[in-house]
C-alpha cells in the first residue's frame, strides 16, 4: 500500500433517489414501480499545503452529459473555492436508475428534466458539505483482483461472427477481462478509513430490464456492506473500463443477485485494504 504526505480532506453524502414512477434507462425505458436500493452520492474535497483544490463526485446514475456537469460545476463554484474545472463528477453507471442522459438507441427520448434539476442542486450541496469537513488525512493507495465476478460478453460464434452473450455464470467466455480493483482510503490522522473509493471494470447489470425497481444495483450493495464492517466510514465507487464486461450472473430481477455480487466485492476489497 502506497501512503501519501498528509493534506486535508472533506468526505460528504447524500440520497439521490428519485421518486417513484420515475423512467428508468439502461435497457428499453421502463417506468419504476419500486426502491430496490436507494441511490446515493458522495463527494471527497482535498486541499494540498499550497491551497490548491480539487473535488471527486461519484454517484448511483448512469452517467451524464457535458451541459449537465458543466451546469454542476458552476453552481460548484458559486458556492465553494472551487473552481469548476477542478470538480470531477462521475457516475457508477448502473442501468436501474432515472434519466441522466439522452440514450440514442431510447426512443422517444426520456431525459428526466425535473429530477436532473434537483440532482444538479444535491450535487453542489454535497461538494460544500465535503468541503466544510475538510480537516487532515492522507490518501492510501492499494489493488486487488476480482477474477471470478466479471465475464466478457463478446462471444465469437464458429462462423467467425460476433455476438452478445450476456450472461456467463461458469466463466467460460474467452473474451479479456481486467480484474483489477484499484482502492484509495482517506485514513485520518487517529487511523480512521473516512472513506474507500473503490475502483472496478463491471457494468451495474446484475438486474436487467425485467426489474422496475428504482437501484443502485451492485455497486449499493458492496458500499452497504464495507460500512457495515466498519471497514470504512462512506464508501465510494468509481466504474472503470467496463465496456463489454457484464457480471457473470447478470439481467436478472430481484435485489438478491446484485446482493450477492455487491457482498463478494466487499469480500475482495475487504481483504485489499
Amino acid at each position: 500500500m502506497h501512503k501519501t504526505d498528509s493534506v486535508n480532506i472533506g468526505v460528504s453524502s447524500a440520497d439521490i433517489t428519485p421518486p417513484v414512477g420515475v423512467t428508468l434507462v439502461g435497457y428499453t425505458p421502463r417506468t419504476s414501480t419500486g426502491v430496490g436500493h436507494p441511490l446515493r452520492a458522495e463527494a471527497m474535497v482535498t486541499r494540498g499545503a499550497d491551497g490548491s483544490e480539487w473535488a471527486l463526485v461519484t454517484s448511483d446514475v448512469i452517467g451524464y452529459q457535458r451541459a449537465f456537469v458543466n451546469l454542476v460545476r458552476k453552481k460548484i463554484a458559486g458556492r465553494t473555492s472551487l473552481r469548476g474545472e477542478a470538480v470531477l463528477i462521475s457516475g457508477t453507471h448502473t442501468h436501474s436508475g432515472p434519466a441522466t442522459v439522452e440514450l440514442r438507441d431510447e426512443e422517444p427520448n426520456q431525459l428526466d428534466v425535473r429530477y436532473n434539476e434537483t440532482l444538479a442542486a444535491k450535487l453542489a450541496d454535497v461538494v460544500a458539505a465535503a468541503e466544510t469537513a475538510l480537516r487532515p488525512a492522507r490518501f492510501e493507495v492499494a489493488w486487488t483482483e476480482a477474477r471470478q465476478l466479471a465475464s466478457n460478453r463478446r462471444v465469437q460464434g464458429p462462423d467467425g461472427t460476433w455476438t452478445n452473450e450476456w450472461r456467463d455464470p461458469r466463466g467460460r467466455h474467452e473474451g479479456y477481462v481486467d480484474p483489477a480493483v484499484m482502492l484509495v482510503a482517506v485514513r485520518r490522522q487517529d487511523g480512521k478509513c473516512e472513506a474507500l473509493l473503490v475502483n472496478f471494470g463491471c457494468h451495474p447489470v446484475v438486474l436487467g430490464h425485467g426489474s422496475l425497481d428504482i437501484s443502485a444495483d451492485y455497486v449499493g450493495y458492496m458500499k452497504d456492506a464495507l460500512e457495515a464492517r466498519g471497514v470504512t466510514g462512506t464508501a465510494m465507487f468509481a466504474i472503470a473500463g467496463g465496456a463489454n464486461i457484464n457480471p457473470r450472473i447478470c439481467v436478472r430481477t430481484g435485489p438478491e443477485h446484485p446482493k450477492q455480487m455487491g457482498q463478494k466485492l466487499a469480500d475482495i476489497v475487504s481483504e485489499g485494504v
